[in-house]
């Protein structure tokens, strides 16, 4: 079983759960900001290094159910980049490619934590102060990857670097299965700390522009312009021979993108105060 059919069906046990009638009645309400890191993982970054760390930031919406089973909203910001000058490949130097996206993405998750924690209604004597949870879901994620070259900044995508032609480009967005963890530690009975790992597997190879194999630069140039031709393979830049050919390997289709966050921070309980009957 591949990481995504674990994903799938760990979601739609949670969903399931989710959707029993006890559950909705008992339920509260949390509200987050996590900030961290995120590294991006694919072509320019085949073997998971963490030298392409970026800024990034999460806004979260989570309903605790009975402290074990937890459904979550968010919205995330990361900036995510990778630059083959950088790599300890001599084929990577040589091939001198590069990218940075900002990158946008909102997700439904479902959480699990291994101790009863926040658990809805009044609190309970078995709830405990810590625990750590693991996470899976949904996401949908906006990507726009650029480069600059001689002084300006360009859109890697409008440039057709592999020989898509106008109107045969790529999607900017694309879904996510999200798979992690972390750990909840009260701090007050309304504030807790959070700290998040999560990864991402995008169902898209084009997250950095590279994927398949290099085009003509003539056919590029024809069909987005002279910088979109020098955009497509870099190699002349730093070496006195040309790395790309039309039909050389680009990247690797073997494989999706994907990108690691690691982002902590604080997260406030909105506790239901139950008024006594007279």
């Amino acid at each position: 079983m591949n990481h995504y059919s674990i994903s799938i069906f760990s979601f739609l046990i949670g969903i399931c759960y989710f959707v029993q009638p006890q559950n909705l009645r008992a339920q509260q309400t949390e509200f987050g900001v996590l900030v961290g890191a995120g590294t991006y993982y694919g072509d320019l970054n085949p073997r998971y290094g963490m030298r392409f760390l970026g800024p990034g930031a999460n806004l979260l919406l989570r309903k605790n159910y009975d402290g074990r089973i937890c459904i979550k909203g968010t919205l995330a910001y990361n900036y995510l980049w990778a630059n083959d000058s950088l790599s300890n490949s001599e084929y990577a130097q040589a091939r001198n490619l590069s990218f940075f996206s900002h990158t946008f993405s909102g997700s439904v998750q479902m959480e699990f934590n291994f101790q009863p924690f926040h658990i809805a209604n009044n609190r309970s004597a078995k709830e405990k102060k810590a625990s750590p949870y693991l996470a899976t879901g949904l996401s949908v994620v906006y990507f726009s990857p650029k480069a600059n070259y001689l002084g300006g900044t360009y859109s890697l995508r409008d440039m057709g670097t592999e020989g898509q032609p106008l109107g045969s480009e790529y999607a900017k967005v694309s879904p996510a299965w999200l798979l992690g963890g972390g750990i909840k530690y009260d701090l007050t009975p309304n504030w807790s700390f959070n700290l998040e790992i999560m990864g991402h597997l995008l169902f898209t190879d084009y997250l950095d522009d590279v994927s398949g194999t290099y085009a003509d630069v003539s056919v590029v140039e024809g069909h987005h312009g002279t910088a979109a031709a020098a955009l497509s393979d870099r190699s002349l830049e730093v070496g006195d021979t040309r790395v790309g050919g039309a039909g050389r390997q680009r990247g690797d289709t073997r494989g999706k993108d994907a990108y690691l966050s690691l982002q902590m921070g604080f997260v406030y309980r909105f506790i239901n105060i139950n008024c006594p009957a007279y």
